[in-house]
């Protein structure tokens, strides 16, 4: 989390979708259901002219599902991990990744 920023809940049902940007520090609870697991789809978006990509995004697949084939790029790594922080359950950021846009 971090610095200074309070969580926000959002409270989702069964069947709900939520979109947000790849900025936003997120996460859930663990799945606490003895006889189901947690399904989501995940779709992340990069630009047509990207030569590289973070390991964690492999493989890379186009709108029509033919796979595209770029390097990995260094420094590009998990989004987090739940971690026991004082006998409570927290998220705790693990990738490192330094993004360059050309407009910037």
């Amino acid at each position: 989390m971090p610095a200074r920023q309070a969580p926000v809940p959002v409270p989702m049902e069964a069947g709900d979708v939520c979109f947000f940007n790849g900025s936003l520090a997120h996460g859930s609870f663990p799945n606490t259901s003895t006889d189901r697991f947690r399904r989501a789809l995940i779709g992340h978006y990069i630009q047509a002219e990207a030569e590289k990509v973070a390991v964690y995004y492999h493989p890379v697949l186009r709108m029509d599902g033919s796979t595209l084939k770029l390097a990995v790029s260094e420094g590009g790594g998990e989004c987090g991990v739940w971690v026991d922080e004082d006998g409570e359950p927290t998220i705790a950021m693990t990738g490192q990744q330094t993004v360059v846009r050309k407009h910037e």
